[in-house]
C-alpha cells in the first residue's frame, strides 16, 4: 500500500476572510474582480465540469487565483526575469482541473535539437539532396549557406506534485533541476531526496507537463514522473510523439503526404507517408522532427489540455487548461480521490519560454483541497 504525506491546513476561515479584504485584481486575466492569494492554490469544488475548450469560461470567475512567484530568488532558475504564474484549480466528482496563465509575448512551438530536420544542399543545386541533418537552432539558406541562428523551440508549463515518498526534498524545483547531469542518464531533472542520515531515497514526483509544440496540438499534456534517474513518461500504449529522424541513415523517417507543399511546424501521424528520397527535395526544406499521435493512449495521455495564446496592445499571454481523472491505473500517479477536505499537497511549478531546458521555477507551495 502506498501512503502519501499530506499537510493539514486548518485556517480556512482566516484565509478566506483575508481574501475578501484584499480584493485584488488579477494582473493578467480579463476576469473582473478576481480574488488572489499569494503562493498557494485553493481548489474549488464544483458539481459542474468546466468546458475543456474554453479556459476563459465564466465558471472560472468565482475560483480564487493563486498568485505564484517565479524566478524571484537566486536559488531558483530565473532565465526570463521575475514572472508571475496565475493558477486556478477546480475539482469535480471525477476530475481535477488546473488552469495556468502567464505573460508571454511570443507563441513559440518549434521544438529544438533533433526535433526538426533540414535539407542542406552544399553544392548549390536546389533540386538535389546532399545532406539531411538535424540542427539545434538554425536553418541553412538555399542561396548563401549562411545560418539563421534564431532559436527555435517551444513554450512549456509544468506542475510537479509531491507524492510523499521523496523524503526532505518533496517537490522542489531548485533541488530537482540540476546544473550537473545524472551520471547514468545524462538528464538534468531528477530527484535527490535524502533522509536524516543523508541517504538518497528512491523517491518519485508526479509531473504534468504541457508543451506548446509536442503536446498542445493533440490536446494533451504529458503525464510523467521523475525519480533519482531522471524523468520518464508514464506508461505508453500509443505515444504522444515519436522522433522523425533515423540516426543511421541521417534521413527523416516520415514526410507529409503533401510533400513540398507542406510547411507547417506540426506533423500528425495520420498525415504521414514514408519519406521518399527520390522526389528532388528543394534546399532548405523543413520536415518536422516529431510525429504527433492524435490517438495517443496509455497513462502518458491521461491529461487532457487546451491552450489559448492571446495578444493585446500591451502584452501577450498563455492560458493553459489541464485536467486529469482523480484516480488512474498508473502507480506513478497521485490518487486525488483519497485526499480529505482541508488536506494539501506540496507542489512546485515552472514555465519555459522558447526553451528545452532554460526555465523559471517557483518555490514550493501548497495546493489545498476542499
Amino acid at each position: 500500500m502506498m501512503f502519501y504525506k499530506w499537510n493539514k491546513i486548518v485556517l480556512w476561515g482566516v484565509i478566506l476572510t483575508a481574501l475578501v479584504l484584499i480584493g485584488c485584481t488579477d494582473p493578467v486575466s480579463e476576469e473582473d474582480n478576481s480574488v488572489l492569494i499569494d503562493n498557494r492554490v485553493l481548489v474549488y469544488e464544483s458539481t459542474e465540469a468546466p468546458p475543456m475548450d474554453d479556459p476563459e469560461n465564466t465558471i472560472w470567475y468565482d475560483v480564487t487565483t493563486g498568485n505564484i512567484d517565479l524566478g524571484d530568488d537566486e536559488d531558483y532558475a530565473d532565465f526570463f526575469g521575475s514572472k508571475t504564474l496565475l493558477v486556478k484549480m477546480m475539482k469535480t466528482a471525477d476530475r481535477l482541473y488546473a488552469r495556468f496563465e502567464w505573460v508571454d509575448n511570443d507563441r513559440d512551438r518549434t521544438p529544438n535539437y533533433l526535433y526538426h530536420t533540414f535539407v542542406i544542399d552544399t553544392v548549390g543545386e536546389v533540386d538535389t539532396i546532399d545532406t539531411w541533418a538535424a540542427q539545434p537552432s538554425f536553418i541553412v539558406t538555399s542561396t548563401s549557406g549562411v545560418a539563421d541562428t534564431s532559436m527555435m523551440d517551444q513554450d512549456r508549463v509544468a506542475i510537479i506534485w509531491d507524492k510523499g515518498n521523496n523524503l526532505g526534498e518533496q517537490a522542489d524545483c531548485a533541488s530537482m533541476c540540476h546544473a550537473t547531469p545524472n551520471i547514468l542518464t545524462g538528464q538534468k531533472m531528477y530527484t535527490t531526496g535524502t533522509d536524516s542520515l543523508g541517504t538518497v531515497a528512491a523517491g518519485t514526483v508526479d509531473v504534468w507537463q504541457w508543451l506548446s509544440g509536442t503536446s498542445d496540438p493533440i490536446l494533451k499534456a504529458r503525464d510523467e514522473y521523475w525519480d533519482a534517474n531522471g524523468h520518464t513518461n508514464d506508461a505508453e500504449v500509443i505515444p504522444l510523439r515519436t522522433y522523425n529522424f533515423d540516426d543511421i541513415t541521417n534521413l527523416p523517417i516520415y514526410m507529409h503526404r503533401d510533400t513540398f507543399d507542406f510547411s507547417d511546424d506540426i506533423l500528425f501521424a495520420s498525415d504521414t507517408v514514408p519519406f521518399d528520397t527520390s522526389l528532388g527535395w528543394p534546399n532548405g526544406q523543413i520536415i518536422p522532427g516529431h510525429v504527433l499521435y492524435e490517438n495517443a493512449s496509455g497513462s502518458v495521455a491521461d491529461i487532457d489540455a487546451f491552450a489559448i495564446h492571446a495578444l493585446s496592445s500591451s502584452y501577450g499571454r498563455w492560458m493553459v487548461l489541464m485536467s486529469r481523472p482523480l484516480t488512474t491505473s498508473d502507480p506513478s500517479d497521485i490518487d486525488f480521490s483519497t485526499i480529505t477536505s482541508g488536506d494539501s499537497i506540496q507542489v512546485t511549478v515552472m514555465i519555459a519560454e522558447n526553451s528545452d531546458r532554460l526555465h523559471s521555477g517557483s518555490k514550493p507551495f501548497y495546493v489545498v483541497f476542499p
